[in-house]
């Protein structure tokens, strides 16, 4: 006599079912993650300039708006790259830097053949936003070496 096949397990029939219905709308179920996927890489493009800050817009690389006014706006994912950053407030980077000992290690002669170490901190505001992002890779990097030949 043949044995009775036995019931499967309670999730074993739950994985039964998810199978069953993605089989029976996998039409309905890849349009819907195209959708939420579309929608969602249209959206990544929607950015926001605030009262303090300015954008730079390019497109492909090449500078197309060189000051994006504040409020919402759009760039077309891939296409366009909005570069946002603060130009009205001051900013603050140090020139000389102290190592574990607490020595500074920037050394200035004076015009009596002197020298003596201070600690300097460079402070400035963006005031072209394109020429900041564009004109040079670091442009804090250039900024401190500019300030350590000007005290040189």
């Amino acid at each position: 006599m043949p044995e009775a096949l036995e019931a499967p397990a309670p999730s074993t029939r739950i994985i039964y079912a998810v199978f069953d219905y993605v089989r029976d709308h996998k039409t309905v179920l890849l349009a819907a993650l195209a959708a939420v996927v579309v929608v969602a890489v249209l959206a990544d493009g929607v950015y926001i300039v605030k009262k303090e800050e300015q954008a730079v817009l390019t497109r492909f690389g090449k500078v197309v708006d060189p000051e994006v006014p504040p409020g919402i706006h759009y760039a077309f994912p891939v296409v366009e790259q909005a570069h946002v950053r603060k130009v009205m407030r001051i900013t603050r980077r140090n020139v000389a830097t102290r190592d574990e000992t607490g020595k500074v290690s920037f050394s200035i002669l004076s015009g009596d053949a002197n020298l003596f170490e201070a600690n300097v901190a460079l402070q400035y505001k963006i005031g072209n936003l394109k020429n900041y992002l564009f004109a040079t890779v670091d442009p804090e990097t250039v900024l401190t070496l500019i300030v350590r030949d000007l005290s040189i």
